[in-house]
């Protein structure tokens, strides 16, 4: 049965010090919850700024001792504040000042350059072009499939339901060495089946007269250059994930056979191979 509601689980590595205190009366009127760790930091902070203001040169700094303090006070409501990912705010400074090297920030992928920057930016070390098999960096292998899902804001209650309790036992039967990677991108609209088609009217056609040709040839470039380049659509696409070879197989056949089975959860799920995958990433790294 689909739960109406959900919790996020307790992070297994959280200590005493990330125990949250209430610090509010019975009407609920008072601060937020604060942890045992961001209060212990408050305290310090405020023991150094009294040591800062009665014992160091700062005693004697004269019309400079407000604008300290406030300054102070301002920083460390800044660093000490819990993010909300739980964990202080001073440690996005760290990665703040990491950030502002230049070769942190780009990568150059001109060809007389080392590809191994993008190399390690990526994590694949290889993508067999006829299975679509993807060897990453760390060892584990993967597969990519194009997805559309059957999940819509329209839907009736009941639908909901039994697409939650589909998606739920789906991911129940996954082992817990896979990893199911989820990628939504905005890129072109794919035309392989419309240009197939044309393709096939193009070769059967009985007169093979030059306007009829040229007609031909005028539709299957509008839909090459201004539908399938100008037009943009939102896709996702699914990676499974596995430790090795053997799991990634049996977390293919869950797939497929949910697939096969029902379209509750995903209604299309098409196999990528090395030019599709290419393609993919392409629309994610390449500038448009």
């Amino acid at each position: 049965m689909a739960k109406k509601f959900y919790k996020i689980p307790t992070a297994l590595d959280k200590n005493a010090l990330d125990m949250e205190i209430t610090l509010q009366n019975k009407e609920g009127v008072g601060l937020k919850p604060l942890t045992l760790k961001v209060i212990s930091c408050y305290i310090v902070s405020a023991f150094m700024l009294i040591f800062m203001v009665m014992k160091s040169f700062m005693a004697n700094s004269g019309a400079l001792l407000i604008p300290f303090v406030i300054v102070w006070i301002w920083l460390t409501y800044l660093l000490v504040g819990n993010t909300k990912t739980g964990d202080l705010a001073y440690t996005k400074v760290i990665a703040a000042f990491r950030y502002f090297g230049r070769a942190n920030r780009y990568c150059v992928t001109r060809k007389q350059r080392s590809a191994k920057p993008f190399y390690y930016l990526m994590g694949i070390r290889n993508i067999d072009e006829n299975s679509g098999l993807i060897e990453f960096l760390d060892g584990s292998f993967g597969s990519m499939y194009r997805v559309v899902g059957a999940a819509s804001a329209l839907l009736f209650e009941d639908d909901k339901e039994a697409i939650l309790d589909r998606v739920d036992n789906f991911y129940r039967k996954m082992g817990f060495d896979v990893e199911i990677i989820k990628i939504t991108t905005k890129e072109s609209q794919k035309i392989y089946h419309q240009a197939a088609y044309l393709k096939e009217q193009y070769d059967n056609l009985q007169n093979r007269d030059p306007e009829l040709l040229q007609l031909q040839e005028e539709k299957f470039q509008i839909l090459k250059h201004h539908v399938g380049e100008q037009y943009r659509s939102i896709h996702q696409y699914m990676i499974l994930k596995a430790d090795n070879a053997e799991s990634l197989r049996v977390a293919v056949n869950l797939l497929l056979a949910e697939v096969e089975s029902s379209t509750l959860m995903i209604k299309q799920c098409t196999h990528l191979v090395g030019y599709d995958i290419d393609q993919m990433m392409e629309s994610i790294y390449k500038e448009q």
